[in-house]
């Protein structure tokens, strides 16, 4: 049956409608590239679904067109950057639209929006009167995380397209980003949670870089870049992502649900951790694109959902954690003003008391010595009069 006979049913995923052996597909390009080398042609008439065959030299592709290591998500039909083997070319593809462009330039924004509220804060804080260095390596550690996700996200997408080995390296090193991003923001969690207990601190920080570096060698594997672990990966991470909440629960433990809205702010922590739970769950089931496979080609992918949520997750996140930052050295404030104000106050009443006290002793060495005086002239008075009246006779 010629191809352009066969019949195609809507209700199913547009790459799955039709089996269509090897010589009919070879047959069909030497056609084309006889009849039509330098046009477009819609395949709805011949083929798989309502789109465009790309023209030769076309900056992006479609799904079929592109070599098995750049084949994920097969709901993802159109827009694909073809392959550059260049890094300049990889550049230039931030200034054109591809379905790449909404991860590129989300995490790149974020990247750029977490590097400008570290120097905001800095200069905030530079002052503070009881602020320690080991509070701004809580702080950094997580900007510092968010950044490095954030940035080698972008990389990784903007460079995906180079060729499969630059390919697998940029997807280890966004892998890598995940992981910083997760232990990045539990340091603050576990600093602040155990604020008077270092012990309590070593345990759990410990534990948090044992885990993260046991993810990062699993995540890395080649094995594990295929589409078929993506729910294993997604897992992982999950995995890793909930470990951070045993310090968290003991935290609640020792101060109580209320108390823990201001220690470890818990009611940004909830946010943050439903953020990054839903934006995890778009991606590994890959809504919406997998109910309406090509329609989210270009705008609004699970993929670019998750990057957004991502994102949205960070800064409420840096919110939380600068909220126990303040709550707990605004408490250290209250307490020095107070010891302050305290001392100075027991200090002008220590004054004044020893002054009465003083005068009261000055008062009484004073009469006393008016009493000797009176006492002695009264004396003096006495001895005085028989001679006087002796020397009358």
């Amino acid at each position: 049956m010629p191809l352009s006979q066969r019949k195609l049913s809507s209700a199913k995923h547009p790459l799955s409608e039709t089996k269509i052996i090897e010589e009919d597909v070879v047959s069909l390009i030497a056609n084309l590239d006889n009849e039509k080398s330098d046009d477009e042609f819609d395949l709805n008439e011949s083929l798989f679904f309502p789109t465009t065959w790309t023209t030769k030299g076309s900056l992006t592709c479609a799904f079929w067109e592109l070599p098995n290591w750049l084949q994920d998500n097969n709901d993802i039909i159109r827009g694909y950057r073809r392959p550059t083997f260049s890094y300049l070319k990889c550049i230039k593809s931030l200034f054109y639209l591809h379905n790449e462009s909404v991860n590129i330039w989300s995490h790149l924004f974020g990247a750029i929006l977490f590097a400008g509220l570290s120097l905001a804060t800095h200069f905030y804080l530079m002052d503070h009167p009881t602020l320690k260095q080991s509070d701004y390596i809580a702080f950094y550690c997580f900007m510092a995380g968010a950044m490095i996700c954030l940035g080698l996200s972008s990389s990784f997408h903007t460079m995906c397209c180079h060729s499969e080995k630059v390919c697998a390296n940029w997807n280890r090193c966004d892998y890598v980003g995940i992981v910083a991003l997760i232990i990045g923001s539990t340091c603050p969690i576990i600093y602040y949670g155990f604020y008077c207990n270092n012990l309590l601190k070593i345990v759990y920080l410990t534990m948090m870089l044992v885990f993260g570096g046991a993810t990062i060698s699993v995540a890395v594997a080649l094995r594990f870049r295929r589409p078929e672990f993506r729910w294993f990966r997604t897992g992982l991470f999950f995995a890793l992502g909930g470990s951070s909440v045993i310090p968290v629960i003991h935290a609640i433990f020792l101060y109580g649900f209320h108390l823990s809205y201001e220690v470890i702010s818990l009611k940004w922590l909830a946010i943050t951790g439903s953020l990054y739970m839903f934006g995890a769950f778009l991606y590994g089931t890959r809504l919406p694109e997998r109910l309406f496979p090509g329609k989210f080609d270009i705008w609004g992918s699970s993929h670019q959902f998750f990057h957004f949520f991502v994102v949205a997750a960070a800064v409420f996140h840096y919110y939380g954690v600068f909220h126990s930052m303040l709550y707990w050295h605004k408490f250290f404030v209250n307490i020095y003003s107070f010891a302050d104000g305290f001392e100075k106050e027991h200090v002008s009443i220590t004054q004044e008391t020893l002054y009465k006290q003083n005068k009261e002793d000055a008062d009484k060495e004073k009469s006393k010595d008016d009493e000797e005086v009176v006492q002695q002239l009264i004396n003096q008075t006495k001895n005085k009069q028989p001679a006087a009246k002796t020397k009358v006779k």
